[in-house]
């Protein structure tokens, strides 16, 4: 399947996409899509900016080049900014004050640039390779940025990850892990070539914060304390849907 341009197209589960939809009602604040594969995270970076455009709103990407192009939108690329001072450039540009902006660089860079925006009021959306939720919070918690600082400004972070599908033929439920989530195994088969793999799944995951939660939650030690946290919260893991 093509990535479709907008997100009610996406095969998301219906508690998914509500999910998604009442983490954008909130005004402003930090929305972070990870996915390991550039093209996918990327579309559904450009599919979140196309919610909040109902042909209204005011949309600026920021992008090394852009994913394609929207006529509607103000989109700069990398090579735009003049090289003797690009923070001013881009000083002047935050200046118009969007309704919804796209950061795509090293997270090293682009937070920096999306935090002050978002304490503006702005609604920022930041592209990130990583697999799912928890390697974002771990990676926000390295950057020695303040939990409530985060707390106030993270609605959500959304994830999408293509995996292979256990064949139909031979697939059987295994033991439910420590959350009570069942998990299914394929042992191979002939139909499936003894691969136990068919087709291609799509995985999504979300994270949608309230206010204090995630102050809690970067607390924990490690990525798979991280990630019971997460799953206790009931929304869906890439790390879960993967069983």
């Amino acid at each position: 399947w093509r990535f479709p341009a907008l997100l009610s197209g996406w095969p998301f589960e219906p508690r998914l996409h509500e999910g998604v939809r009442r983490a954008l009602e909130r005004p402003g604040g930090l929305v972070i899509v990870n996915a390991p594969d550039e093209d996918r995270r990327r579309a559904l970076a450009y599919a979140l900016l196309a919610e909040l455009d109902p042909g209204l709103n005011k949309i600026l990407t920021l992008e090394r080049h852009a994913f394609r192009r929207v006529p509607e939108w103000t989109q700069v690329e990398e090579g735009d900014l003049p090289v003797a001072d690009p923070d001013h450039a881009l000083e002047l540009l935050l200046k118009q004050r969007p309704d919804g902006l796209l950061l795509e660089g090293p997270a090293d860079w682009a937070l920096p640039t999306a935090l002050p925006a978002v304490l503006q009021g702005m609604r920022v959306i930041l592209d990130m390779p990583y697999v799912d939720a928890a390697d974002v919070l771990l990676h926000l918690r390295s950057l020695d940025l303040p939990p409530p600082l985060l707390d106030r400004t993270v609605r959500m972070v959304i994830s999408v990850a293509s995996l292979p599908g256990l064949c139909p033929e031979c697939r059987r439920p295994v033991e439910e892990d420590e959350e009570g989530d069942p998990g299914y195994e394929s042992t191979g088969c002939a139909a499936c070539d003894m691969t136990g793999e068919s087709g291609e799944v799509l995985v999504p995951g979300l994270f949608a914060p309230d206010t204090g939660s995630l102050r809690r939650i970067l607390r924990e030690a490690d990525g798979s304390s991280l990630l019971t946290m997460i799953g206790r919260r009931g929304e869906p893991t890439i790390r879960r849907a993967a069983r």
